[in-house]
């Protein structure tokens, strides 16, 4: 009768923790549609390099910020110009000789968004419009 006891305590410690181990990765896996949103802001973020690419290599040629977006050559078309959900041109404003403002709609904020403040540097964002104010990186 001992053993079974034990059987029975052991038996139901280790049902309790296998629930505690599924329940636990039900809490901490991004559901499909967060993990499709995470995409698109990683694609986003990866536009955003691109653009910047692309004006710092502009501004080497021409001495100048190109007035939008659409200005830059046919020859970087790859280059994406529009948030792949919506279709909406990303933000662009030229600040002044050599810094301009580039902006984009997340869907979620990125990881380590609190530690933004503190790093400046990154494309941190919360969820919602994002906007940084960037100089101009001539190599």
């Amino acid at each position: 009768m001992n053993t079974t006891r034990w059987f029975r305590i052991g038996a139901g410690i280790a049902i309790a923790l296998l629930l505690l181990v599924v329940a636990r990765s039900l809490v901490v896996l991004p559901s499909p549609g967060e993990m499709r949103l995470r995409r698109m802001d990683a694609l986003r973020v990866s536009h955003l390099d691109a653009i910047t690419a692309s004006l710092d290599a502009w501004y080497k040629d021409h001495g100048q910020l190109p007035a939008g977006l659409e200005a830059l050559p046919a020859a970087t078309r790859e280059l994406v110009l529009t948030d792949p959900v919506t279709g909406n041109g990303y933000g662009y404003e030229v600040l002044d000789e050599r810094r301009y403002r580039l902006c984009a709609t997340f869907a979620a904020a990125s990881p380590g968004v609190e530690r933004a403040a503190a790093t400046q540097g990154g494309w941190y964002h919360a969820a919602g419009e994002a906007c940084w104010d960037l100089d101009v990186r001539v190599r």
